[in-house]
């Protein structure tokens, strides 16, 4: 299984799981394990998120290094990947938040409204630095340094 497909599981999960938890914060509904499962699936967004970063890595260092990497259409599932990732975790902060103005406790709030922040700036303003002279220039340095065998493998 390849790292985009368990991103691509990882979203489906965390789709179901926030159609299932939505109805009963929205319509205030109170089970004792509520909030402890909305900060459960904020965690399981931040790991996506994670998971979401290392394929987008991934890919940058296969189109430069590989020279039949099917670079567009990869490019193309990681941008729905994204997009559909930004509008979860934005759904998830919302209902965040109402349950902290609720009262109730959401460890990991912060961390969600970062990431969400962060997936919002990759979402609209990402493509410009790869269209840059300066990431040119450094993938092209890192793949000549591959080419040489300057770098055995890279990062993961």
């Amino acid at each position: 299984m390849t790292t985009l497909q368990i991103a691509w599981a990882k979203e489906h999960f965390l789709e179901h799981a926030l159609r299932l938890i939505t109805p009963v914060i929205t319509e205030d509904g109170e089970t004792p394990s509520l909030a402890e499962d909305l900060d459960s699936l904020a965690q399981d967004a931040i790991d996506l998120f994670a998971t979401l970063l290392r394929c987008d890595e991934k890919h940058n260092l296969l189109a430069a290094t590989s020279d039949d990497y099917p670079y567009q259409a990869t490019e193309e599932e990681l941008t729905v990947l994204f997009r559909r990732f930004l509008a979860m975790s934005e759904d998830l902060c919302v209902l965040a938040q109402r349950l902290h103005r609720q009262g109730h406790m959401i460890d990991h709030l912060p961390a969600l409204e970062a990431v969400s922040a962060h997936t919002r700036r990759l979402v609209h303003d990402d493509q410009s630095f790869y269209e840059t002279d300066t990431y040119r220039t450094l993938t092209q340095q890192a793949h000549l340094a591959y080419q040489d065998g300057q770098v055995e493998e890279w990062p993961v």
